[in-house]
């Protein structure tokens, strides 16, 4: 279709630039009548809030895990998807990125978010999708991870 619309000319390229357009910038029919149907679902207030339960769940693990960690004093900030950690002085995010994948456990280095930061000292951790054994020894493989760095 781009290749037809970029040789194409006349009523041809209107007709192909009008399908696009109505490509480009509506959704479905079929897929708004799927998410009505789900989001005014008997079920869909239930979900949402065993949703909230179970993240609450996973944020209090990951703090309590981070709480635990003899290598950072930080609170960490955020919530209820992902926690920022202000890392140590003489640490910086992308070192930390690189250990902690050595280790088995995927962060987020700080200057992903914030470019104009290039030695970004936080670091986002996730506990969006982990179940809580997991988010915990994510934590355990971090901090030994941040020991290694000391």
């Amino acid at each position: 279709m781009r290749i037809a619309g970029i040789a194409s000319q006349g009523v041809i390229a209107e007709r192909l630039k009008a399908m696009r357009t109505v490509e480009d910038f509506f959704v479905s029919p079929i897929l708004q009548e799927t998410a009505l149907n789900v989001v005014t679902s008997t079920g869909w207030e239930r979900h949402l809030r065993a949703m909230r339960v179970e993240l609450r769940t996973r944020q209090a693990a990951l703090r309590g895990g981070i709480a635990a960690m003899e290598c950072t004093k930080s609170t960490p900030l955020g919530g209820p998807l992902h926690l920022w950690l202000r890392l140590p002085p003489h640490l910086d995010a992308i070192t930390v990125r690189d250990a902690a994948l050595r280790q088995g456990v995927s962060i987020i280095a700080g200057n992903q978010w914030h470019p104009s930061d290039p030695q970004s000292t936080h670091i986002r951790l996730s506990n969006a999708s982990a179940p809580t054994t997991q988010i915990l020894e994510g934590v355990k493989r971090l901090a030994s991870a941040l020991d290694a760095l000391r």
